[in-house]
């Protein structure tokens, strides 16, 4: 899928939600301050307010698409994805950048969505550890079998 992508905008976009397994709200409230170059973790906010700093995988690689992201924006502002007025994207707007990513890809399919990098993230980093338990902490799910419903939807 990334072969397709030429925008350092959209590979940075698909590499955090594929490796960081953010949900589509995080990723859209990203800010440039949330990244740690030093010691290549985002710092965030998770569903329900939580605080999560996460030591992202392929860090190196995300780090510098971020570089090249932001050496090309057009504008300037606090968040890493916004618009022309430096606003962060809504959900839709992010939601639809996505999907138009994925027909430009040819990956589009029915029932593909934001949350199918998070399940993909989850599937993918089981098959590395087989640790379900490093696997819910990774997406700071509170429970065990929601996880596993993630890994076993894939």
């Amino acid at each position: 899928m990334e072969q397709t992508l030429y925008r350092p905008k959209e590979k940075l976009l698909v590499n955090i939600l594929y490796w960081g397994g953010l949900r589509l709200s995080e990723v859209t409230h990203l800010k440039i301050s949330d990244f740690n170059p030093d010691n290549h973790t985002i710092t965030f906010t998770r569903k329900g307010g939580y605080v999560h700093t996460l030591k992202i995988q392929q860090a190196e690689y995300i780090f510098d698409l971020l570089d090249q992201h932001l050496k090309f924006r057009p504008h300037a502002g606090d968040y890493v994805f916004s618009n022309h007025l430096e606003r962060p994207y809504t959900p839709r707007a992010m939601y639809d950048l996505i999907l138009k990513i994925f027909q430009k890809s040819g990956v589009y399919r029915p029932g593909l969505a934001p949350h199918s990098f998070r399940k993909a993230c989850a599937t993918n980093l089981y098959h590395q550890s087989k640790d379900l338990l490093q696997v819910r902490d990774y997406l700071n799910h509170t429970d065990a079998k929601v996880t596993q419903t993630y890994i076993e939807t894939l």
